[in-house]
C-alpha cells in the first residue's frame, strides 16, 4: 500500500511539473500538406509527420538538426528564418548500411528541399534512418529547421 501512495504521488507530482507554464512556448510549425511530395502526393490518406526540429536564435551562424526516421517512404527539410535570408543546406542520411549525401544547396528561405532516402532490399521493414541536416545564417537572423517524412497508408498508391 505503501508503494502505491508513493507511485501515485510521483504521477501526480510529473503531471503537476509538465502542465506548469515554466518551460519555453510549445513550437509551431506550418502545415505541409499542400506542399505534395517527390513525384507526386501522398494521396488523402498518406500524411506528412515532423520527426525532428528545432529553433536557432541570433548569435549562432550554423543550424543542424538530427532524427530518426524509421521506413521512410520520402523526407524533406523545411528551413525558414526571420528575417528570410540566402542559406546552405546539406544533409546526410544512414540507413542500415546505406548512406547518402545531398551536396551543398543555396537558397532563399522559406524552403523546403527533399532528402534523397537510400533505398536497401525490397521487402525491408524497421528499417532505421539516422538523419543530420545543416544550414548557414547569419548572426543577426533566427532560423528553425525542420525534418519530416511521408507516411504512406496501404491505401494510398505510388
Amino acid at each position: 500500500m505503501r508503494a502505491l501512495s508513493l507511485g501515485l504521488g510521483l504521477c501526480f507530482a510529473v503531471i503537476a511539473l509538465t502542465s506548469c507554464g515554466g518551460g519555453s512556448p510549445p513550437k509551431s510549425f506550418p502545415s505541409l500538406g499542400s506542399q505534395g511530395s517527390p513525384g507526386g502526393s501522398l494521396g488523402p490518406k498518406g500524411t506528412w509527420q515532423p520527426f525532428a526540429g528545432d529553433r536557432f536564435d541570433v548569435g549562432s551562424t550554423a543550424a543542424t538538426v538530427t532524427g530518426v526516421a524509421v521506413d521512410p517512404t520520402w523526407l524533406k527539410l523545411q528551413v525558414t528564418a526571420s528575417p528570410d535570408i540566402v542559406t546552405e543546406t546539406s544533409y546526410q542520411v544512414h540507413c542500415d548500411q546505406l548512406t547518402t549525401l545531398g551536396k551543398k544547396l543555396r537558397g532563399t528561405t522559406p524552403l523546403t528541399r527533399v532528402v534523397a532516402v537510400p533505398r536497401a532490399k525490397s521487402g525491408a521493414t524497421n528499417v532505421q534512418c539516422f538523419v543530420t541536416a545543416s544550414a548557414t545564417k547569419p548572426k543577426t537572423a533566427t532560423m528553425t529547421l525542420k525534418l519530416v517524412q511521408g507516411l504512406r497508408t496501404a491505401t494510398s498508391r505510388h
